[in-house]
């Protein structure tokens, strides 16, 4: 029996003769009772002497069969009584010695790995340390050179935001009522000329409107910067501002002002004047409400505004006084609550929002007190209740209604008598000719007129607008309008225009007709989806197939067939065919 090289078993009896060596074969059957090592040690009487205590280990020298040298062997016995035979095996100690240098060597280097990798991660972190303080360092200054930017471009587009505001005031009101009294002067003019008695009334009506341009031109320039908040203070300013609204909206309006002689700093005062003003907008824009509340009260060292109205949501806005201010506001109409961020970040302290519903958000502001006679150093918080008079129930809140997937001509106008936005053309009427206009609130004009195309390509549009570009002009004609006229045309040419258009002509004011590109002229004003019935009549398919590709019904193609006839000033189905093959329309 034997394992690996060196591995093996013996056996010998009781007198010290072998009876079993896998090695060493001829030691088989010899007597080795008297047999010595190089120690002089006997080493078989030795073994029998371990094996008869009862077993164990004996150490001595032999004869190590890989090598065929004699080196110092451990080996441990046992005695099989039974037999009589004593049973033994046993490892040479230079193997020990090997493995135990090896494993000594793979101790050394790990420990000098390991205080190799101890050193490289010290060195990485000095190193990552005083990269960080220097990228701190850099990146200290590019903030604050990326804030500065970020402060410009704010700065920048705040101008532009309140361009754009101005722009809009001038084209919604300002240019309509001049339109309005160019119009009124010019029919006191022809009525005048014919002797008409009428005359002198249009020219009253007139006059009238020049007066209500002037006021809107006061209005406008009162919104820009309010005179009275530098000359009169907060509260005149203010119970002016209401008033306005008052008269201009014919809204019933509950105001208070409680403040006392309580003196607002200039940009604390400015801010809630703003923040008022633009709740007041919103209201009157979008509320459709019938009742409004505004109160400015003091509470202790805080002064809190409020605005509400009946309708489903109230939109009052940020607060800021000399201590604090409170109120609520609501982005259910459309209001931003960034617009009263930005104002109230221009007042010091501490802003908050917090929302409760998607419809209604409320903010509270606290600031420090102004300093005088009597008052305590320091800050003083003042507790100030969420106010707003209006409804406050989110289940109620109404969303302004976008035109984008709708009939333009299913939308109602707004109310009180205000002028309808872009998607407001009517309600159940299908009128034979409708007058846009390219500046509208909800949707431009242009979109308005391809949307009408699409839907009901029997109405013919004539475009009225104050721009006199020649994208506008070729735009109208390929979204389907039949004509453009500018607003401060004579209003002869205006009425040329309206009936060349109903009679299925077309018309364009003075020099614009020059301006359209041939492209625009060979369609005849074709809507993107008539287009598309004429490329598929090009590619020989009937009514079905045509239905079945553009996803509509039959007499929807149908329509579009004869409003292409009309347009193209085509008698016969036949011809629609041929003019399409004719002139070779295909996908764009």
């Amino acid at each position: 029996m034997s394992a690996g090289r060196d591995g093996y078993f013996f056996v010998y009896d009781r007198n010290g003769r072998n009876l079993m060596h896998p090695r060493q074969a001829e030691l088989v059957g010899q007597d080795l009772w008297n047999m010595t090592d190089a120690d002089g040690l006997p080493v078989i009487q030795a073994l029998l002497k371990t094996a008869g205590g009862g077993g164990g280990f004996q150490r001595y020298a032999w004869l190590k069969p890989s090598t065929g040298k004699v080196t110092d062997k451990l080996a441990y016995v046992v005695m099989l009584e039974r037999w009589g035979w004593m049973y033994g095996t046993g490892i040479y100690l230079d193997d020990v010695q090997a493995v135990v240098d090896r494993l000594r060597h793979e101790t050394d280097r790990g420990v000098q790995d390991t205080m190799v990798a101890i050193a490289s991660l010290v060195l990485v972190a000095v190193l990552l340390v005083f990269a960080g303080g220097v990228t701190l360092n850099l990146s200290e200054h590019r903030l604050a050179d990326r804030k500065l930017q970020q402060l410009n471009q704010r700065l920048v587009s705040l101008q532009e935001e309140e361009r754009a505001r101005v722009a809009r005031e001038l084209h919604d009101g300002l240019s309509q009522l001049l339109a309005s009294v160019k119009f009124q002067f010019e029919l006191a003019g022809h009525q005048l000329e014919e002797g008409d008695a009428r005359g002198a009334a249009t020219l009253q009506q007139g006059t009238e409107r020049l007066t209500a341009a002037i006021g809107e031109v006061r209005r406008i320039s009162h919104a820009l910067h309010p005179s009275l908040l530098d000359m009169l203070g907060f509260p005149a300013a203010v119970s002016q501002l209401v008033e306005e609204f008052r008269q201009r909206s014919a809204l019933t309006v509950d105001y208070r002002m409680d403040i006392g002689e309580t003196r607002l700093e200039a940009g604390t005062a400015l801010a809630l004047f703003r923040i008022l003003q633009e709740a007041l907008g919103n209201i009157e824009r979008h509320a459709h409400a019938t009742r409004v509340r505004v109160s400015v009260e003091r509470l202790g060292a805080a002064v809190r505004l409020r605005v509400g109205d009946d309708a489903s949501a109230s939109i009052p806005s940020v607060p800021s006084a000399p201590a604090a201010a409170s109120a609520c506001a609501t982005s259910a109409s459309g209001w931003s609550i960034s617009a009263a961020a930005s104002r109230s970040a221009r007042v010091p302290g501490r802003p908050s929002s917090k929302s409760r519903c998607r419809s209604r958000a409320r903010r509270r502001r606290r600031m420090a007190p102004p300093r005088g006679p009597g008052r305590r150093r320091g800050h003083e918080r003042t507790r100030a209740s969420p106010g707003g008079a209006g409804r406050r129930s989110c289940a109620g809140a109404r969303r302004h209604p976008r035109a984008a997937g709708t009939d333009p001509l299913d939308r109602g106008g707004r109310r009180g008598g205000q002028r309808p936005g872009g998607a407001g053309a009517g309600r159940a009427a299908r009128p034979d000719l409708l007058l846009v206009d390219i500046g509208l609130k909800d949707m431009n004009g242009l979109e308005l007129t391809r949307r009408l195309g699409e839907r009901h390509p029997q109405i013919r549009i004539l475009i009225l607008s104050m721009y006199e570009n020649q994208e506008y002009v070729s735009t109208s004609v390929k979204v389907g309008a039949r004509g453009y006229v500018l607003k401060d045309a004579p209003s002869r040419e205006i009425v040329a225009a309206i009936k060349a258009v109903a009679e299925g002509g077309t018309f364009y004011t003075g020099g614009l007709a020059g301006k359209l590109d041939a492209a625009d002229a060979e369609d005849g004003g074709l809507t993107p989806r008539e287009r598309q019935v004429l490329v598929l009549l090009a590619q020989g398919l009937n009514n079905k197939q045509m239905a079945r590709e553009l996803a509509i019904s039959v007499r929807t193609v149908e329509t579009h067939r004869l409003s292409i006839r009309r347009k193209l000033d085509i008698d016969k189905p036949a011809d629609l065919v041929t003019h399409a093959i004719k002139y070779g329309w295909q996908p764009d």
